[in-house]
């Protein structure tokens, strides 16, 4: 149950706005309908303080939650003055009953079964079918979710709680066009469970030296030809390519021939898809020459396959 999906706790807390407004208007006086009115106001952006915005458009995130906290306000006024229609002793029950329905949905809807979450999460692409660990927190498109869908706590439990139902709580596969891991973000998390007395079985392949070397995992369709993440931001450096769509590399270069960044790719699974590994970006004490980088990542490689089950 916990911790609570930002979302939903904003959710719960427009709620509890709306409870309160209802309450001052169909018992409070007027002369302390004020302080609780704004307490009612100021209370949605306790889920601010929960889970603060983060990103260069942090701010917003404020402004945009305003308009939600005024419709609550309107909607609780609104219900206050239904309820006062109704015989006296109707009122509270009615509130309470709607406030606890409406709660215990939007709880129900993030909660994650512990069988789910011990993972793995089983998936389907490109005709393979892989059971990621979810402490790599796997981010997961398909045409079919209309949207992408990641594992992981606060901000995406709602997605979690989804790809548990989709997945009959990790009995069934999931289908997916891409998937994509983010490594260093998770490194910590990986360490500590292969630490505990009793690691799960992926932890006998796993290295945290050549995971925390990774900047990024990425299986996808190869139609096209191969655009690695964040390369196109590097264009104007020198590259040096090997191989093709299906199995190939490539490094963007300093000014001294040593590697920036590699990016590295090879079939997965019969229909038509690769496994990319990249390199984290390289500061330029750090460069290491092409072949360094691409013996660290074919290393690598193998490593993710291995624990994907691949």
């Amino acid at each position: 149950m916990f911790p609570l999906d930002s979302s939903s706790l904003l959710i719960l807390l427009l709620v509890a706005s709306s409870v309160l407004v209802a309450v001052a208007v169909l018992r409070v006086g007027w002369s302390k309908r004020v302080g609780v009115t704004f307490l009612a106001a100021v209370l949605p952006f306790g889920a601010f303080l929960y889970d603060p915005p983060r990103g260069e458009f942090a701010l917003l995130s404020y402004f945009f939650a305003v308009p939600f906290v005024c419709a609550a306000l309107v909607a609780g006024a609104l219900i206050g003055f239904g309820l006062r229609f109704l015989p006296s002793h109707w009122g509270a029950p009615l509130l309470a009953v709607s406030a606890i329905a409406v709660g215990g949905f939007e709880l129900g809807r993030q909660y994650v079964p512990p069988s789910c979450a011990a993972g793995p999460l089983p998936v389907r692409i490109g005709g393979a079918t892989l059971a990621i660990p979810t402490e790599m927190q796997p981010i997961l498109f398909d045409p079919s979710y209309h949207t992408y869908l990641g594992f992981g706590d606060g901000g995406r439990k709602l997605e979690y709680a989804r790809l548990c139902r989709m997945t009959s709580n990790g009995a069934e596969p999931v289908a997916a066009r891409t998937v994509e891991l983010a490594p260093l973000r998770h490194l910590s998390r990986l360490q500590t469970v292969c630490a505990e007395n009793t690691p799960p079985d992926w932890c006998a392949a796993f290295s945290a030296e050549a995971y925390g070397g990774l900047g990024r995992i990425e299986i996808a369709s190869t139609k096209g030809q191969p655009r690695p993440h964040g390369y196109w931001d590097s264009e104007r450096l020198a590259v040096v390519q090997q191989g093709n769509v299906d199995d190939g590399t490539l490094c963007t270069l300093s000014e001294g021939g040593r590697a920036k960044r590699c990016w590295l790719w090879k079939p997965i699974g019969p229909e038509g898809h690769r496994l990319m590994v990249a390199s984290r970006h390289l500061d330029d004490g750090d460069a290491q020459s092409v072949d360094q980088v691409l013996g660290a990542l074919t290393e690598a490689n193998r490593m993710v396959r291995t624990i994907l089950g691949e």
